[in-house]
């Protein structure tokens, strides 16, 4: 299962963040700074830090340096425009592999 596909399952996806993030993910605003199979963290445009690991039972765990992400995101489960786009771009990079 793609990572995005398994967030939309696991977190609830807000449509605009969505296609803010797909503009993120289409600009390559996203530098990987680092990755492995269960883990992968970016900076986006050099403003705010994100991560997103898979944890042992597979679930996932999410982060995000922005205030949307620590004032709503969080609360409501709905990831921000960063971490869709971090997961986007970790599908197409095949980054998380497991």
């Amino acid at each position: 299962m793609s990572l995005y596909a398994q967030l939309a399952q696991e977190y609830a996806i807000d449509t605009e963040r969505a296609a803010r993030a797909q503009e993120l993910h289409r600009q390559g605003a996203l530098i990987v700074v680092g990755h492995n199979g269960r883990h992968v963290e970016a900076m986006v445009n050099v403003h705010h830090s994100t991560c997103i690991r898979r944890e042992p039972d597979n679930t996932l765990y999410v982060a995000c340096s922005c205030p949307d992400w620590k004032t709503r995101g969080m609360q409501t489960r709905r990831p921000c425009k960063h971490i869709l786009a971090l997961a986007l771009t970790a599908d197409a990079r095949g980054l998380m592999t497991q």
